[in-house]
């Protein structure tokens, strides 16, 4: 896809109110960087800072760790925590189904399944419809105070990190010495390809968090809510398929253009109250809200073509006769809602020791819906193609009435169909740790060690609505063409723009109509994970070291469908596996400002629903053997070994650094056909999964 996003900013908003100055507090993220500077006097010429520089992070964190700040965040355009992400080196956007943005994140080249996620030491979950990637779009930058990406994980954070684990901390009361702090932001403006119908609504964005404390400075609130709301369209082309005639790849399938309209509204609101006695007891209790809706809609136009039916193939081109001209519509879909109830308290014990407890619920809704009309047809068109050049093109010999809609027919006996996948998750988390001896500057042996529990309740329901139009029906294209767009013609080669709801009215009116409820798709998932962890610290003068192992328990209870000659029937199934991850991190200082670290890591990566919790089908072959295909229930998750090695150097104000890395991977997951053979050599036994 194409997509232009220029944007023209009209207004904008940025005032902030806070000291410098911050008093010691165990931070909620592990290796965050904690407010340590006292100044006497502080003379600001800018926004105001309630958070540690990049450098600070960075050279106080335990292993490899990139950081940004709310600061850095506030002087970029990136509408989501996705696109901010993209700004920490090894880090890089994924664009989402059917859109032009960052929805998920990889880090070193793994995508969102093998890392994971946390806010204010709390896990996140906001994964997307059969795999565990969380969907990082839906957070807006305002609630973000600062996001660290540990690249060398240490035993304390989730073993599910093959390629990292990201870390948010929002914004605190008592950041930048408890003093009240307001920042808000507000732009408005828009693309240079914003509505296909000319009525593009007003783009904004508004956003604001602030902070005080009262009571003496022992108790403190934040509050913080954005809103968004966006419009643009994409230009593309696809060729769908390809077949080889003559030792020459020809195209067999469709040549596309389309028009992508997709808009989105997004919401947030966020707030925590906290309490603080004298650096010696911090606790706080969050509420989250957030949802983002998604609409989108696909004009699709162009020939399909049959190998048969090309002649003087070579290279990228062709020539064809009797061809095909269509014209259709795809929609997609999401509504995504998050609540997040977190807690936690920081206790210290004596002088260096600290008890860290949270504790987390999420309540989140993945709604989509995908739908496709069939297919407005004009037929006996001969042209050429070329699709050796990026932009691939079709030239078609004119023939009285291509370019009339009105000759453009639905159609008949093919299923135009709603596709409806919602899935529902519950999630609750608990973890309590105890760090003695382990904070930035401490000198000596110093020991970690803590326990965590996360429950996922997951409810995945698929259901696929179908229209077929009888033979007889004639539907014209004329008649659905949207009288909002720009005047349509057309060209054989593109889409027109139809109006959806008359499209689907007709659709629904005169169509019969059947359900597929996917009963061997749709599943119950309960899925535990246990572990524990325990690492010992050394730090003396240039050298610091950290040894440590995390032990993971993962189980589950899948409740789903098994489809045996035709008739469904329930099937419970139990699994649980444990895996023992030791955990290596190195440092040494070659002069106050030039350090190397070196890290050892063991990580897993847990399977994909879609591999493991759908049913399977069982039938039997013309000798009656059965046949078994589909998910394997018994998957183990993926494993790795990391090496890193890392040097920084640290600038007055920056710093440069370079990492080199080798990850190796076992146990990834792939599709195996197994046959089973008795003594004479015959098949008893089919099994694909």
């Amino acid at each position: 896809m194409r997509n232009v996003l220029k944007r023209s900013l009209l207004a904008g908003i940025a005032v902030a109110c806070a000291p410098t100055t911050a008093a010691w507090a165990q931070t909620a993220e592990p290796n965050a960087q904690p407010d340590t500077a006292t100044l006497e006097d502080v003379v600001v010429t800018g926004l105001r800072s309630v958070s540690g520089t990049r450098q600070e992070i960075k050279r106080e964190a335990q292993g490899i760790v990139d950081s940004l700040t709310s600061e850095q965040i506030e002087r970029t355009p990136d509408l989501s925590l996705a696109e901010s992400l993209e700004r920490i080196a090894g880090v890089n956007g994924v664009i989402g189904f059917q859109v032009s943005e960052s929805r998920t994140v990889t880090v070193r080249g793994f995508d969102a399944r093998y890392n994971s996620f946390s806010i204010d030491g709390n896990p996140i979950w906001n994964s997307s419809r059969n795999n565990r990637g969380t969907q990082l779009d839906v957070f807006p930058t305002s609630v973000v105070n600062q996001v660290s990406v540990f690249k060398s994980v240490t035993a304390d954070l989730d073993a599910n990190s093959i390629g990292g684990h990201v870390g948010l901390r929002t914004l605190r009361a008592f950041d930048g010495g408890g003093r009240p702090y307001l920042t808000a932001r507000s732009s408005i403006g828009g693309y240079d390809q914003e509505s296909l119908t000319g009525d593009g609504a007003l783009d904004y964005r508004v956003s604001f968090a602030g902070k005080r404390t009262f009571a003496d400075g022992r108790w403190g609130v934040v509050i913080g809510a954005e809103t968004q709301r966006y419009d643009y369209y994409d230009e593309y082309n696809q060729v769908t398929g390809y077949a080889q005639v003559g030792g020459v790849d020809v195209v067999s399938g469709s040549l596309f253009r389309g028009l992508f309209q997709h808009r989105t509204q997004r919401d947030a609101l966020y707030g925590k109250v906290e309490y603080g006695a004298q650096g010696d007891l911090y606790g706080f209790l969050s509420l989250n809200y957030f949802r983002q809706q998604d609409e989108d809609d696909s004009h699709r136009g162009g020939v399909f073509l049959s190998p048969a039916r090309i002649t003087g193939a070579a290279s990228g081109t062709g020539n064809f006769t009797n061809a095909v001209t269509e014209v259709y519509l795809e929609r997609y879909d999401l509504d995504r809602e998050t609540f997040l109830a977190a807690s936690g308290f920081d206790f210290r014990v004596g002088d260096t020791g600290a008890i860290n407890v949270r504790a987390s619920y999420t309540r989140y809704d993945n709604d989509e819906t995908t739908s496709r009309t069939e297919r407005f047809q004009f037929s006996g068109l001969s042209g050429s193609y070329d699709i050796s050049r990026t932009d691939p093109a079709v030239t078609l010999i004119p023939r009285a009435g291509f370019d009339d809609a009105t000759n453009y027919v639905y159609r008949t006996n093919r299923d135009a169909f709603i596709n409806q996948i919602p899935h529902k998750d519950d999630v609750y988390s608990l973890r309590a740790d105890f760090n003695g001896n382990t904070q930035p500057g401490a000198q000596g042996f110093g020991v970690s060690t803590g326990l965590y529990f996360r429950r996922l309740d997951r409810q995945f329901d698929r259901t696929q609505l179908n229209y077929r139009q009888p033979t007889g029906t004639t539907f014209r294209l004329s008649t659905v063409v949207d009288p909002d767009a720009p005047s349509q013609r057309p060209t054989g080669t593109g889409p027109l723009i139809v109006d959806p709801d008359s499209l689907w009215s007709f659709i629904r009116a005169n169509g019969t109509f059947s359900q597929n409820d996917f009963l061997t798709a749709d599943y119950n998932l309960v899925e535990d994970v246990v572990a524990g962890h325990a690492s010992l610290h050394y730090n003396l003068g240039r050298f610091g070291a950290i040894l440590g192992v995390r032990v993971e328990d993962t189980s589950y209870t899948n409740q789903n469908g098994e489809l045996r000659s035709g008739v469904v029937v329930p099937v419970d199934r139990n699994f649980e596996y444990t895996e023992v991850l030791p955990n290596a991190q190195l440092r040494f200082d070659l002069t106050p400002d030039f350090r190397l670290r070196a890290a050892y890591t063991e990580t897993l990566g847990r399977p994909d629903f879609v591999d493991f919790a759908f049913g399977r089908t069982v039938n039997l072959d013309a000798n009656g053997n059965p046949v078994i295909s589909g998910t394997n229930p018994f998957l183990k998750p993926r494993q790795a070994e990391s090496y890193d090695l890392s040097a920084e150097y640290y600038l007055q104000n920056g710093l440069v650094s370079l990492g080199l890395f080798s990850k190796e991977l076992t146990n990834e997951t792939f599709t195996q056909r197994i046959e089973t053979r008795d003594a004479s050599g015959l098949i008893i036994l089919t099994e694909t999964t």
